[in-house]
């Protein structure tokens, strides 16, 4: 039986992370069979993706949650000592050669590499991290990914992710140094195929496959959209999630302001009513993200709109997706549940808050509801598209999905040459 380990899971609070790892899931399941291989997941968040998954397959990840929530000096003392484990275990490799085990500083640590150590495969799902924008991270994922293949000497997977920008030599250096020794590598655009097809090695494995987000379904999960409102009426719903943009990425608009004027300029009161859809959630409190969407859902209210906002609570990708299926449209600042909306033929208009956005939107031929943080005045005029080519955007999200299912072909048929040999 065939040993996977997923090694970079995220937090299923955050749907989009949630839709990564469902899918990539997926994608093994029908590559291997359900129950036809034994798989370990690598995750920021024990408790909240212990509620999705059979815990006895989850693990920490190999770096916990980092430096988060740590003050200035905890967090130094993290960053040194984290660095002199990998320095030691380069000079071993180069050594020595005494067992990995033995120099890494925790049990758990030690353990995780005991895991890796009887994998087939070890999967990347993390979606984008190689890119200058978070090198002060990604910088501790690309020496774990030298552990796996140089060290350890297991196969490694990128699953269909985003690349660059790679403007910092320093940090490109590490890259091609890096996934140079991976075995599979696969861009889920085009820029990033280019970037990666003329970084790395010319016998190296680099493949396009769409982000594997498409392929979410609710399956049997319903949730009656109807129970958000009071009023029964035959207004059309508008779904809308709104996200503070990280703080790596500069931008000098007021972003806010446009989508809220937009959105009172663009639907009238007696025909439309909207649905709040926070995608980010918190264990404690509420996320950033809910309080920009609750502003949202606020200031839509002092104008007279039938307006609610989805509970403060764990969404799972297909309770969202069920949600989405009902909307006339959706209008999202966030990557993945663009992505599960589109998937749905729900016709979607995309915020580009980060380049990755702008790829995927391209991919499925939605290029014109996408729309640049510098080009935010031109909202209105993309929701009046929108309504008017409703049912043509729908005929061409179902196109682009039968297309992005042939497009994974190849990248299936690698990843499966990896699992065999």
């Amino acid at each position: 039986m065939k040993n996977i380990v997923l090694i970079d899971a995220f937090s299923t609070l955050h749907v989009g992370n949630g839709v990564l790892l469902d899918q990539s899931i997926k994608v093994f399941d029908d590559l291997l069979g359900e129950n036809n291989y034994k798989k370990k997941i690598l995750t920021k968040d024990l408790k909240t993706n212990s509620l999705r998954y059979d815990s006895s397959e989850l693990l920490e990840s190999y770096f916990g949650t980092f430096w988060e929530g740590k003050s200035f000096l905890p967090k130094l003392i993290w960053i040194i000592t984290t660095t002199i484990e990998f320095i030691l275990l380069y000079i071993n490799n180069k050594t020595f050669r005494i067992s990995p085990k033995k120099i890494v500083f925790s049990k758990k640590r030690a353990h995780i590499i005991s895991i890796i150590q009887k994998a087939d495969v070890c999967a990347s799902i993390n979606g984008e991290m190689i890119n200058d924008t978070f090198k002060n991270r990604s910088i501790f994922w690309l020496f774990f990914f030298w552990l796996i293949t140089d060290v350890l000497n297991k196969k490694l997977v990128l699953f269909p992710q985003s690349y660059g920008p790679l403007k910092d030599g320093l940090f490109k250096r590490v890259v091609k140094r890096v996934l140079d020794n991976a075995n599979l590598v696969v861009a889920r655009d085009l820029p990033s195929y280019n970037l990666m097809k003329g970084l790395l090695n010319e016998g190296q494995e680099v493949v396009y496959s769409p982000d594997v987000g498409f392929m979410q379904t609710t399956n049997s999960m319903h949730i009656d959209i109807k129970k958000y409102f009071t009023e029964s009426n035959d207004k059309k719903i508008i779904g809308v999630t709104i996200s503070k943009i990280v703080n790596e990425i500069n931008y000098n608009v007021d972003y806010y302001s446009e989508i809220l004027n937009s959105l009172i300029e663009s639907f009238d009161v007696d025909s439309y009513k909207f649905l709040i859809m926070p995608s980010n959630y918190i264990h404690n409190g509420k996320s950033n993200d809910y309080l920009i969407c609750e502003r949202l859902y606020n200031d839509l209210r002092t104008k007279s709109f039938e307006v609610n906002i989805l509970e403060n609570k764990i969404f799972f990708p297909d309770e969202y997706q069920s949600l989405q299926k009902q909307l006339n449209i959706f209008i999202t600042t966030r990557m993945h549940v663009g992505i599960i909306s589109t998937s749905a033929y729900v016709p979607t208009i995309s915020i580009n808050t980060q380049h990755k956005i702008r790829g995927y939107m391209t991919n499925i031929q939605m290029q014109d509801y996408c729309i640049d943080l510098d080009k935010m005045s031109n909202m209105t005029s993309v929701i009046k598209k929108i309504k008017e080519n409703r049912d043509r955007v729908i005929e061409t999200l179902k196109h682009s999905n039968d297309k992005m299912l042939l497009e994974m072909t190849e990248f299936k048929q690698k990843l499966m040459k990896n699992i065999e040999g």
